[in-house]
């Protein structure tokens, strides 16, 4: 644990106060501070918790056609057997830019038991859209 001390130094010429930068405060200003004459043999050893995560992988969803006008069309896609949702995306493509700007992601979240991401597009365009979820997947606590 460390007591942060804020160094300030006067200008003899104008009295203003200078406040010395964060470099100097990180190296020479920081003092080790004892919690009451106790070493770290007096402190438990924390809890190691479970294990992290294995086997990521990215899963993409197909090719979803979303139609002109569509609202809240929702894509899904599922991670593999035991696997969680650790994030994901969206992939829209198509070969007008111009109409790019009407095409709305609306919703991009996990499912509620967390083993699949979900996108929400809305179309206001003219032209049909290309849809594609993504899904980054992993073991966890394994």
């Amino acid at each position: 644990m460390y007591k942060h001390v804020i160094p300030v130094l006067t200008a003899a010429t104008t009295g203003l106060l200078l406040f010395a930068g964060p470099a100097a405060v990180a190296s020479s200003y920081q003092t080790p501070v004892n919690a009451a004459g106790r070493s770290s043999a007096d402190f438990p050893e924390p809890d190691k918790g479970q294990k992290g995560f294995s086997g990521w992988e990215r899963v993409v969803s197909p090719l979803t056609s979303v139609a002109p006008g569509q609202l809240g069309r929702v894509v899904e896609v599922s991670c593999g057997e035991g696997k969680r949702v650790l994030g994901g995306g969206h992939i829209i493509e198509s070969g007008n830019r111009v109409q790019d700007r009407d095409v709305h992601v609306v919703a991009s979240r996990p499912n509620e038991a967390g083993n699949a991401w979900q996108i929400g597009i809305t179309n206001l365009s003219a032209i049909s859209y290309g849809v594609k979820a993504y899904a980054i997947c992993a073991n966890v606590g394994q």
